[in-house]
C-alpha cells in the first residue's frame, strides 16, 4: 500500500505548475524518484494519512454498494420467508430483519427496546432469524423457538427466554422456560429434530453470510444493517427512510 501512496504522492509533486510529469519522469533517475518521494513524504506527513483514509471511505462504500446488490437480490427471501416467525403486522409496510442469539446479552436488550417501536408503530412487520453462533445451548435454544412456532406460540417462547435473566445451563433450563409459557414440551421435543427446523437454520445462517452479518444482534431495514445493538433512533430513521423511498 505505501508504494501505492508513494506513486500517489509523486503524481502530486510531478503535478506542481513548475515542474511538469514528463519532466520529473524524463530528467529523474529511480534513485531520484524515491528521494524526492521520501522527501516529500517526510515534510508532507498528512498525505500518508489522508491518502489512507480516502482509500478506506471508497473500499467501505464498494463493500456497502454490494451488500445492497446481494440485499436486492435475496430481499424476498430475507423478509417473506413464511416459516420465518413475524412479531408486530404481519401486513406492515415495513419489514425489520433480525438475526439473533438466545444468549446473546445484546439481543436481549435490544428486545424490549425494538418490542416497544415496534408495538408504537403499529405497522412494522419484525421477522425474526435464529442465528446460533454462542455454543450448542444456543442452538437448542434456537430449536425450539422454531418448534414452538409450529404450535403457534413463538411470542411467548421468545418474550420467556429474551426476558430471561438466570443462566441457562442445559437443555432441561430450556423446557422449563417453554413449559412455563404455556408450550406443549412433548411435542417441541419432537419438533425441534425434524429436518424443516434444520432447514430454517441452514438457510438463515447463509443468508446472515450474504450479507454479511457481523455477529449479533443484527438488524436489517432496507437497505441499512446494524452490525449490533441499535443503541439510539436507529429503528425509527430507518423505517422513516424506507417509507420515505416508497414514496417515490
Amino acid at each position: 500500500m505505501l508504494r501505492s501512496l508513494c506513486v500517489m504522492s509523486l503524481i502530486a509533486v510531478a503535478a506542481a505548475p513548475a515542474v511538469s510529469q514528463a519532466s520529473v519522469l524524463g530528467l529523474m533517475t529511480r534513485q531520484d524518484v524515491d528521494k524526492a518521494i521520501e522527501e516529500y513524504l517526510d515534510q508532507n506527513p498528512k498525505v500518508v494519512v489522508d491518502a489512507i483514509q480516502k482509500y478506506q471511505i471508497m473500499q467501505e462504500a464498494e463493500k456497502q454498494a454490494a451488500i445492497a446488490r446481494e440485499l436486492a437480490v435475496i430481499r424476498s427471501a430475507l423478509e417473506n420467508d413464511p416459516t420465518s416467525p413475524v412479531i408486530g403486522n404481519p401486513n406492515g409496510d415495513v419489514t425489520v430483519v433480525e438475526f439473533f442469539d438466545y444468549q446473546c446479552g445484546f439481543c436481549k436488550r435490544m428486545f424490549t427496546k425494538v418490542l416497544k417501536g415496534v408495538n408504537a408503530d403499529g405497522n412494522i412487520r419484525w421477522v425474526l432469524r435464529d442465528l446460533p453462533t454462542l455454543g450448542p445451548i444456543s442452538r437448542t435454544a434456537a430449536k425450539a423457538s422454531l418448534a414452538a412456532n409450529k404450535q403457534g406460540k413463538f411470542f411467548e417462547y421468545h418474550q420467556a427466554m429474551m426476558t430471561n435473566s438466570d443462566r441457562i445451563e442445559d437443555e432441561d433450563d430450556i423446557m422449563d422456560i417453554a413449559k412455563k409459557a404455556g408450550l406443549d414440551v412433548k411435542q417441541l421435543k419432537k419438533d425441534m429434530e425434524s429436518p424443516e427446523v434444520a432447514k430454517i437454520l441452514n438457510d438463515n445462517a447463509q443468508l446472515a453470510q450474504k450479507v454479511q452479518t457481523q455477529g449479533v444482534p443484527n438488524f436489517i431495514i432496507g437497505n441499512y444493517i446494524s452490525h449490533g445493538a441499535m443503541m439510539g433512533n436507529e429503528l425509527e430513521e430507518n423505517v422513516a427512510k424506507v417509507r420515505a423511498e416508497k414514496k417515490k
